[in-house]
């Protein structure tokens, strides 16, 4: 069986001019699209980092919206991976896995930051040494304990915020041997009697320092004044929880 023959296909010189250019530009605009896209993977497989890099420019802003941080260094940023390792350096007490260390190396600070909440957890000094130990920390060493604490000043209340009897007193006694500066107000009991976890508050908005150098001294954590308790005189609140037990 003999199959028809087509008729040939006559189109005008133009008209065949007009599709081979169309065809080219088919051609050559997926030629670009396709050396992009393996420009792109080539300058990642260069530069590993370019992502994290973003991310951490990114974390530093964020950062910067809540303290003033140094202009003349970039940081090396850390994540704590096993908070359960760091518990026993003051530093690290509140740390939570996923938390960023940020570390000034000049300005010799380091600050530990929530990225989740968007809150910084603790700030400490950094003492640079040789021998850092190690630290499940990814990428740098976890910043050593703070020094001794220089001589602060300010008033502070302690609330009982548990129903055992005494606990304050105990609090109260370890600061004044570690924190001499202090002036400590009469104790008293907080409107809740269901505090789990210490808290220490800086009352007025102006001794940040101290409370947080009281935070670490009691392994405990920074929080506003809780609603129901009444606004003190003092400097600093400290809310006795059930972990002082």
């Amino acid at each position: 069986m003999k199959l028809p023959k087509l008729p040939k296909l006559s189109l005008p010189p133009a008209v065949w001019i007009v599709l081979i250019v169309a065809l080219l530009t088919v051609s050559v605009g997926t030629g670009i699209y396709f050396y992009r896209r393996a420009m792109t993977a080539e300058a990642i497989i260069k530069d590993p980092q370019k992502l994290g890099k973003e991310d951490a420019k990114r974390l530093v802003e964020s950062l910067r919206k809540l303290m003033e941080l140094p202009a003349d260094e970039e940081p090396t940023i850390a994540t704590v991976a096993d908070a359960s390792k760091l518990k026993d350096q003051p530093f690290f007490a509140n740390s939570q896995n996923g938390d960023r260390v940020i570390v000034y190396t000049k300005a010799r600070k380091a600050i530990l930051y929530r990225p989740s909440t968007n809150k910084i957890i603790d700030v400490a000094p950094v003492s640079l040494g040789e021998n850092q130990g190690q630290s499940s920390a990814e990428e740098t060493p976890a910043p050593p304990a703070p020094p001794a604490l220089p001589m602060m000043e300010g008033t502070v209340v302690v609330l009982n915020g548990t129903a055992v009897a005494g606990i304050t007193k105990k609090v109260e006694d370890g600061l004044k041997a570690e924190m001499p500066g202090l002036t400590f107000g009469d104790r008293d009991n907080a409107v809740r009697k269901n505090y789990e976890k210490t808290i220490v508050i800086d009352a007025k908005g102006g001794k940040q320092e101290l409370a947080r150098a009281i935070a670490r001294s009691l392994v405990a954590g920074l929080s506003g004044l809780p609603e129901g308790e009444a606004t003190p005189s003092a400097d600093i609140v400290i809310i006795v929880g059930e972990d002082k037990k």
